[in-house]
């Protein structure tokens, strides 16, 4: 009993957990709770150890599972990272720190005793220890400005399969800056809601402070983790590229819709709104319907495929068109001849358009189609609409 109960203990305390699949299945699972709760030691050996059984296993299909992560540690999230490329990286790419005395004693506890005589002695050529000791040196209202070369762990059983990133609305700190070097890098589908964070950048260190009168705890971040070296900021978060919304009912009776797309995402390895669509037309359109029917569960299999096929082709016969239009308005002949050719080849391009809506609203669910038809309705104008014209083939005016 006693061993029983020090081992449960044990497994409360690994923020590591690999789900591994069973007979018949290929998706192995690695959820990363926290990059910052947890013995370090553990969090180490748990990924050393899982990643030396997924290679031996010959199993292809990685999820990594960064929902609820608020973050941590950045040496922590780049070993992680390490384990899934062998190109180098900096994350972040520059670090910037306005220097307290809160933060002055945060930096100062590792930068003394043995670690201090480690850098002092071995780290003059590893960057993280460097910056260690420039953020303990750092005098109080200081700022410094630190860049990191690209770099990489250099672990033993990385990992080249095929891989997929879940992340929601708590996925915070390090877990934005690991979906932004996921993302950078092309490692594979990133599925679940926006982060919290953008690919340009997060904040780290928080101070606590109380406001004065109102007695309302805040956090202020003391360093900026920029992951562009042109130092630009984005607002726009992370997005995913498969919209997952969890219901009301799925929470209250614990179902998990995450499943349902990593069952798209192993058996449609192709069809995702990350797709290099030729027409900007096609892209805006399948990642519409992506998101529109996130919280609709009839949105996925042979149907989310189907229609992925249908705006592909479509995508084709676009670009094919815009194509032959501009051929013909950088053609020789006469402006009446032009216009012709350009007004045919525009009415045949709707025309495409219109067989590819109404082939996917043949195939969907009836739930599905008044959003369908609501998304491809032609735009109202934004002034009154006035003018001479037939007003019984305005698209407009019959809506």
């Amino acid at each position: 009993p006693v061993h029983q109960r020090d081992q449960k203990k044990d497994e409360v305390k690994s923020v590591v957990d690999w789900v591994w699949p069973n007979e018949g299945d290929s998706i192995v699972k690695l959820k990363v709770k926290s990059f910052f709760d947890g013995k370090d030691g553990r969090y180490y050996r748990d990924l050393n150890r899982g990643f030396k059984k997924l290679n031996k296993s010959g199993l292809d299909h990685l999820v990594i599972d960064l929902r609820g992560n608020l973050g941590g540690s950045l040496l922590r999230l780049e070993y992680l990272f390490s384990y899934i490329t062998k190109e180098n990286y900096a994350i972040p790419e520059t670090i910037i720190i306005k220097q307290c005395r809160e933060s002055k004693e945060s930096f100062s506890k590792p930068y003394k005793g043995l670690v201090k005589w480690v850098i002092e002695k071995f780290g003059e050529d590893h960057q993280e220890m460097q910056m260690i000791k420039r953020a303990a040196l750092l005098e109080i209202g200081g700022t410094d400005t630190i860049t990191f070369k690209p770099d990489n762990f250099g672990l033993k059983h990385v990992y080249e399969g095929q891989t997929c990133l879940l992340i929601d609305g708590l996925s915070a700190s390090a877990s934005v800056s690991f979906s932004s070097l996921y993302k950078k890098f092309n490692r594979g589908e990133i599925i679940g809601e926006s982060c919290m964070g953008p690919m340009t950048g997060t904040f780290g260190n928080p101070i606590e402070r109380t406001l004065p009168n109102s007695r309302v705890g805040v956090s202020i971040a003391s360093v900026v983790f920029a992951l562009d070296s042109n130092l630009t900021w984005h607002s726009t978060p992370i997005s995913p590229n498969r919209f997952i919304q969890i219901s009301p009912k799925e929470m209250l009776d614990e179902v998990d819709p995450y499943q349902s797309a990593l069952n798209d995402w192993f058996s449609y390895p192709n069809v995702s709104s990350s797709h290099e669509f030729k027409t900007r037309e096609s892209q805006i359109i399948f990642s519409e319907l992506e998101t529109v029917y996130s919280l609709n569960r009839s949105w996925g299999g042979e149907l989310r495929s189907d229609v992925f096929n249908l705006v592909v082709d479509c995508d084709s016969c676009i670009d094919n068109y815009n194509k032959k239009i501009k051929e013909v308005e950088k053609s020789d002949t006469s402006e009446d001849e032009i216009l012709l050719k350009v007004t045919e080849l525009y009415k045949q391009k709707k025309g495409c358009v219109e067989m590819r809506n109404a082939k996917i609203n043949l195939r969907l669910p009836l739930d599905l189609r008044v959003t369908f038809e609501q998304l491809t309705a032609p735009n109202r104008p934004a002034v009154l609409h006035f003018g001479i014209h037939n007003r019984a083939d305005c698209n407009v005016c019959k809506k």
